[in-house]
């Protein structure tokens, strides 16, 4: 709602927000309306599992979308591909590997960080698939930590998945920006005004 209200999906009524950071999540807003579920678990994408017969997530689950789409998925997609004795990388002598020297690796050309990059654009182009088909939003926000540095490297092979993987109708002029809003207390604070009508509005600046 944030992004709705005071972000990069001003005037937009259908769109999802998906957040990579700590872990891996979403938000949706359809024709005006904010998405919640039965549970308010909708768009817990996080949990999507692309691999059944993968790695256990914390959850219980096996190969959940987060377990590469995350900060700490990244980390742990580029351990599993320091495990090969031949790869070949600047990153081999990190004691403690974080996101950020990952991304910094990728920035200076390394070809494992960047491929491990991609890795986490795949496992988000098949998430985004299926919230396309489901949903035919408008726009995609990616927004989080991660999804925000991430964005060049991981944004093409978003669109390379989307490709293979749903028809030209589904996509339509669908757009994937960066997010525009520097706090999640702004989207908590919209609620306010969503409350009041069951409905986004156009602007909560006049309330």
């Amino acid at each position: 709602m944030g992004e709705y209200y005071f972000g990069a999906c001003q005037g937009c009524d259908d769109f999802v927000y998906v957040g990579v950071g700590s872990g891996l999540g979403a938000g949706i807003i359809s024709n005006g309306h904010l998405i919640v579920g039965s549970d308010w678990y909708a768009a817990d994408v996080g949990h999507l599992s692309v691999n059944p017969e993968g790695p256990l997530c914390v959850c219980g689950g096996h190969g959940c979308a987060e377990l590469a789409a995350s900060g700490p998925g990244l980390v742990r997609v580029t351990q599993q591909m320091l495990a090969d004795p031949s790869a070949k990388t600047i990153l081999t002598d990190q004691l403690e590997l974080t996101p950020a020297d990952i991304l910094s690796a990728a920035s200076n050309g390394d070809t494992l960080a960047v491929k491990a990059l991609v890795e986490v654009g795949r496992v988000l182009g098949i998430v985004m698939s299926a919230c396309t088909v489901i949903l035919n939003p408008s726009r995609f926000v990616i927004g989080g930590g991660l999804g925000l540095a991430g964005f060049d490297f991981i944004v093409p092979t978003i669109r390379e998945e989307m490709i293979r993987r749903t028809l030209p109708n589904h996509r339509g002029q669908m757009d994937i920006v960066p997010s525009r809003v520097e706090s999640p207390a702004i989207g908590a604070a919209c609620l306010v005004w969503y409350a009041r009508s069951g409905k986004m509005m156009t602007s909560p600046k006049k309330y």
